[in-house]
């Protein structure tokens, strides 16, 4: 009976070794998510900016600033 338990846990302490060391794969993947997401989100920056036509970027942010003072003073 206690070489049975015995042999239980050394499985799941091999087990358990085998998913740690497959970590690496984890980790890499985690890194192109976040490329993936810091990807779309420029992609939504440059669309936000470029879709109002020959407004340049700094009037956009100007005047998103301003609409949104007004909202805070207006309460809207």
């Amino acid at each position: 009976m206690l070489q049975t338990i015995g042999t239980k846990i050394y499985g799941m302490f091999h087990l358990a070794k085998v998913r740690l060391n497959n970590e690496d794969g984890a980790e890499l993947m985690e890194w192109i998510g976040m490329c993936l997401v810091v990807l779309a989100l420029m992609g939504a920056i440059i669309t936000f900016f470029n879709s109002s036509g020959s407004e340049g970027i700094g009037e956009k942010i100007q005047d998103f600033i301003t609409t949104q003072i007004g909202n805070l003073s207006n309460d809207g």
